[in-house]
Formats: structure tokens, sequence, C-alpha cells
């Protein structure tokens, strides 16, 4: 999610259910598509000593405050995509199949929350 717009920019997949963590699966790919010097905001989960995650914590300025904001419009995201059980329930077909599946839900999610102005329209 791009922390200054609030939309989906990023989708990556498929993998198989629960033998990837998600700091394995941003370790796979995302971090190649990062330009020099740029960094991701995220929980503590990917906490790598500040190389390519930036994990904030605290709400004492209003950088910190603004962080929050992402990273709380971030996990509706998440709460989405479990809503739609394409995160934890094994899907019974190819794994092609799913990648499909998937990146049509993210756009589904997308599109309802800028109509319901959870996206840019927030900002």
């Amino acid at each position: 999610m791009c922390i200054l717009s609030g939309e989906i920019v990023w989708v990556n997949g498929p993998y198989p259910c629960g033998s990837w963590s998600d700091l394995r699966i941003a370790r796979d790919r995302i971090l190649y598509e990062l330009e020099h010097g740029e960094m991701i905001v995220a929980d503590g989960g990917y906490n790598d000593r500040r190389i390519f995650f930036f994990t904030p914590t605290g709400l004492n300025n209003p950088e910190q405050r603004a962080q929050s904001k992402a990273r709380a419009l971030h996990e509706c995201i998440n709460r989405r995509f479990k809503q739609w059980e394409v995160l934890q329930q094994r899907f019974r077909h190819d794994v092609h199949l799913h990648g499909i599946c998937f990146h049509a839900i993210a756009n589904l999610i997308h599109m309802e929350m800028d109509s319901c102005g959870l996206g840019r329209a927030a900002n």
C-alpha cells in the first residue's frame, strides 16, 4: 500500500499456504523493486535492523502519527483480504488460478476502498 495515497500498489504471489512467512515473501521479491535508499514501513515482524524495513513505534511526533495512520489503513486492507478468506484457507485448485483469484480480490478491495473514501480521497 502506498503510504501517500492509500492505494494498493503491490501484490505478489501466489505462495503455498503456510510455508512462507510475510517476511520471507517480502524478501523473495519486493526488496528487488525498491529504489536505492527506499524503505518499507512495516510492523515489528519485519524488523531487520532498518536495512529495508522501517518499523516505527510510538506516537511522539507528527511523523510517527502519520506512519501509525498508514499502518492502520494497511491493517484495514489486510482485514478485507481475510474476509475473502484468501490468506489462510488452502486453495484447492491450480496455484496459477490462485494468483488470478488473489489479484482479482486485490482489485475488488481497491475499488471498494476508493468508493467508500478510504483510498486517495482520505488524504
